[in-house]
C-alpha cells in the first residue's frame, strides 16, 4: 500500500512516513466536515440526489444536440459546494439556478469569451473561471490567434503578480476543514492547471493582443519555485495538505500531479513554441508512484469506484489517460518488472475502454457512454486521449508489441461525433476533433 507523508509541522521540512493513504484522506476528510456541520451527511446526500438528477438531465439534452454552455458551468459550482463545502445554502441555490437553466435551451451567448475575458459567464467564482477557460485558449494558441478579449479575470486577480500568487498558493496548500467547512484541493488543482498551463503556451500569452498578461522570469521562476517547494521529495507527487490535531497530512494526488508535470515539461506545446523545461526532478518517483497507486480511488488513485461483486477497481478513462500520461513519461526509469507490471496494466485499462462500459460498438457504428462524464466533450477527449497515449492507433507503442490494427474504430468515432454540434466545452471538444484527425 503506497505511503503518505505525514509532517510533523507546517514549517518543517522534514517528514516521516506513515501508513497513511488515500483511504486515509477521504475519511479524514469527511470527518473533518462532520464536525464542522454536524448534519453534513445527510444535506450532502440529499443535494447530492438533486444533482445527479439534474446532471443526467443535462447529459441527455447534450446527447440530443443540445448546447448548454451556461448550464455546465452552473453544474460544475455544484459540484464543488456539495463535494468540497458545507454551504449547503449555496448548493441549493445553484441546484435552483441549474434546474431553471435546463428550461432555457438558448444558450449559445455563453458559448463564446466573455468580456472579462473568461469562457464562464455563469459562475462567479474565480478559479471555475480558470477551469472553464483553460481548454478554451487551446484552439488560438495552436493556431497563434489573438483572443476576442484580454484576460482581464487573471490581469485583476491576485495570479496576475508573483508576489501575489505565491502567498494565494500557501494558503490553498493547506486545509483546516474543521475550521473552514472548505476542502481546498479543488480550487488548489485548478489554479494550479491553469497556470501551469499559461507557463506552457508563455511565447503565446506574452505576444501582443493576444490574452493582455505578461508572464516574466521573474513569474516563472517563483511559479516554479513553489512547485519545487511542496513537491514530496520521495514519491515526486504533489498534493493537498490537512490540518488534523496539530499534525499536518500530505496527500499524493494523482490528478494535482498530472496537470503539474504535463505542462512542466511542455508536453502539450508544439515542438517550434515549447520552451526548454526547468530541471525536473523524480521523474521515474512519479511513474512509480503512479503505478502503486492502482487500488486507490480518485483524486488519489486510479478508479471511482470499487465494483461490489469482484472488489476490483472501476476504470474511467479520464483518470487511466492521467495514469499512462505519468507512466509514459517516466517508462525508461523503471525496472524491467515494473515495466511487464504497466504492460499488463495498460493491456487491463485498455480492454475496460474498449469494453461495454465505455464504448457502444457494432460492424458499422461506435459511440461512447458518456453518463456520468461531466460533459459529452469531456467523455470523447479522454477516451480518444488515452488511446494517443497508449499508441493504440500508432506505428509502436512503448508497452507493447502488439499491433492492435483497428483504424476503424478511429473512423467511425469522428461520424459519431461530427452528429454532434459544437460541445458547451468547446475547448476540449475542439481537441477531442483534432486529436482524431491525426489518425483518421
Amino acid at each position: 500500500m503506497i505511503a503518505a507523508y505525514l509532517l510533523l509541522a507546517a514549517a518543517s521540512v522534514s517528514s516521516q512516513i506513515t501508513s497513511t493513504n488515500g483511504t486515509f484522506f477521504k475519511h479524514l476528510i469527511k470527518k473533518q466536515h462532520i464536525r464542522h456541520c454536524s448534519d453534513y451527511k445527510q444535506r450532502r446526500d440529499e443535494l447530492q440526489a438533486t444533482s445527479d438528477e439534474l446532471h443526467a438531465s443535462m447529459l441527455r439534452l447534450q446527447s440530443a444536440g443540445h448546447v448548454l454552455p451556461c448550464s455546465y458551468q452552473i453544474a460544475s459550482d455544484v459540484t464543488h459546494y456539495i463535494h468540497y463545502t458545507d454551504n449547503f445554502t449555496a448548493a441549493q441555490q445553484r441546484l435552483t439556478d441549474l434546474n431553471h437553466s435546463l428550461m432555457h435551451l438558448n444558450q449559445s451567448q455563453h458559448d463564446k469569451q466573455q468580456p472579462d475575458g473568461s469562457w464562464a459567464g455563469c459562475t462567479n467564482l474565480l478559479f471555475q473561471k480558470l477551469a472553464l477557460s483553460q481548454d478554451q485558449l487551446y484552439p488560438y494558441f495552436l493556431s497563434n490567434r489573438s483572443l476576442p478579449f484580454p484576460l482581464r479575470f487573471f490581469q485583476s486577480s491576485v495570479l496576475n503578480s508573483s508576489t501575489t500568487l505565491i502567498p494565494y498558493l500557501d494558503s490553498l496548500l493547506t486545509s483546516d476543514i474543521s475550521s473552514t467547512g472548505t476542502n481546498n484541493r479543488q480550487e488548489l488543482n485548478a489554479v494550479l492547471t491553469f497556470v501551469s498551463k499559461l507557463v506552457s503556451m508563455r511565447p503565446w500569452v506574452n505576444a501582443a493582443n493576444h490574452t493582455g498578461l505578461h508572464l516574466s522570469e521573474e513569474y516563472v521562476d517563483a511559479y516554479f519555485g513553489f512547485l519545487r517547494r511542496v513537491q514530496d521529495p520521495a514519491y515526486g507527487f504533489w498534493g493537498a495538505r490537512y490540518w488534523e490535531n496539530g499534525t499536518l497530512y500530505a496527500s499524493l494526488d494523482l490528478s494535482i500531479t498530472f496537470h503539474v508535470t504535463k505542462y512542466w515539461l511542455s508536453n502539450a506545446t508544439p515542438a517550434v513554441l515549447r520552451l526548454p523545461p526547468p530541471s525536473f526532478s523524480n521523474l521515474g518517483a512519479i511513474a512509480s508512484t503512479a503505478l502503486l497507486l492502482k487500488n486507490e480511488m480518485y483524486p488519489y488513485g486510479w478508479g471511482l469506484s470499487t465494483d461490489p461483486v469482484t472488489n476490483t477497481t472501476v476504470f474511467d478513462n479520464h483518470n487511466d489517460f492521467d495514469v499512462v500520461t505519468l507512466v509514459a513519461l517516466g517508462w525508461s526509469t523503471l525496472s524491467p518488472a515494473a515495466k511487464a507490471e504497466a504492460s499488463s496494466d495498460i493491456g487491463q485499462m485498455l480492454h475496460w475502454a474498449l469494453g461495454p462500459d465505455s464504448l457502444k460498438r457494432n460492424a458499422s457504428a461506435a459511440s461512447l457512454v458518456c453518463d456520468g462524464a461531466d460533459s459529452v466533450g469531456d467523455c470523447y477527449y479522454f477516451f480518444v486521449a488515452f488511446l494517443k497515449v497508449i499508441g493504440y492507433w500508432a506505428p509502436t507503442r512503448f508497452w507493447t508489441d502488439h499491433d492492435f490494427d483497428d483504424l476503424q474504430l478511429c473512423v467511425q468515432l469522428k461520424r459519431t461525433y461530427l452528429q454532434f454540434p459544437a460541445d458547451p466545452n468547446s475547448g476540449i471538444a475542439w481537441s477531442a476533433r483534432l486529436l482524431l484527425d491525426e489518425f483518421c
